[in-house]
């Protein structure tokens, strides 16, 4: 099953999902970072003009190319730039339960976001 990386959520999306940010005013939200790299571009131009197409190879190529450059920035920014990463994520998360904007899989709700900021303050004491 084909998935979106989205750096503004640091989490792993459906095509429902990113049709469901875009209907209910959340498109923002979608292509964020390097999330809307050219492999990012292209499955939301296939969404557009074929939706329901395959995508599961595009999937992979935009999660490596997020994951590529983010890497890269991390090496660059270090944890600052990560804080920054996750503080921004929790908040997009909290905004989408508050709004009730509810993801395909039932556990798909950011809660990640909490803990890895709770590492990472707990890392940079050490």
């Amino acid at each position: 099953m084909p998935y979106w990386f989205e750096h503004s959520l640091l989490g792993f999306i459906r095509e429902a999902d990113i049709s469901r940010l875009q209907r209910y005013g959340f498109e923002r939200l979608i292509g964020q970072g390097h999330s809307g790299s050219s492999s990012g571009q292209r499955i939301l131009d296939l969404f557009a003009t074929n939706p329901g197409e395959a995508w599961l190879a595009m999937s992979w190529r935009q999660y490596l190319s997020w994951f590529g450059k983010t890497e890269r920035d991390v090496h660059d920014g270090g944890t600052a730039l990560v804080r920054e990463w996750l503080t921004v994520a929790e908040s997009n998360w909290l905004e989408l339960e508050d709004n009730e904007i509810l993801m395909d899989e039932p556990r798909n709700v950011g809660n990640w976001a909490r803990p890895w900021r709770q590492a990472l303050r707990d890392f940079d004491r050490f």
